[in-house]
């Protein structure tokens, strides 16, 4: 079961039948949300002058900040089309826009409260890494964390507001 079908319990541990079907075809989807995503930052990169040259002005660095924002804002949203209809094409932003537009600010406090919580844990994942021995576990498992509370975050976000993002 899943949270987004409506299940309160923990997923089943899934089976793996090959490498490509298992671990190379989902990175790749994902990759893709992330690059999508992304879109916004790396299009502002290539397309503003290099600070080395010109001094940054306040449009400049305004300008990074918003891209960066909506990089940020768009991703959770690109990562549960992906995740509900298994296409690559789900990220795309004809798909995404629409659904965070209708969901509006819940959306919004979604995203903020996720920050909220996993920022700290970023930061503590961080520091966990320079324990010596099992700083890699613990870092791993704080890791393991963020994600499985992301994907519960995510699934009940759509679980509640399905009707509103409409993608079925």
């Amino acid at each position: 079961g899943s949270t987004v079908t409506g299940h309160d319990d923990i997923p089943y541990w899934p089976e793996y039948d090959n490498i490509l079907d298992s671990y190379v075809f989902p990175a790749f989807r994902y990759y893709a949300a992330a690059l999508v995503s992304l879109m916004p930052l790396i299009a502002f990169y290539y397309l503003t002058p290099n600070p080395e040259e010109e001094p940054p002005s306040f449009l400049m660095i305004g300008g990074g900040a918003l891209a960066m924002i909506t990089a940020l804002v768009y991703f959770p949203m690109a990562v549960l089309a992906i995740s509900l209809w298994g296409r690559v094409t789900a990220v795309l932003p004809h798909v995404v826009l629409p659904a965070m537009v209708r969901v509006g600010w819940r959306y919004l406090l979604v995203v903020i409260g996720w920050f909220a919580i996993c920022l700290p844990l970023l930061i503590a994942q961080e520091f966990s890494m320079e324990i010596p021995y099992g700083g890699w576990l613990l870092g791993g498992l704080v890791g393991f964390f963020i994600l499985l509370f992301s994907a519960r975050l995510l699934g009940l976000f759509y679980r509640k507001h399905a009707e509103a993002i409409a993608w079925e």
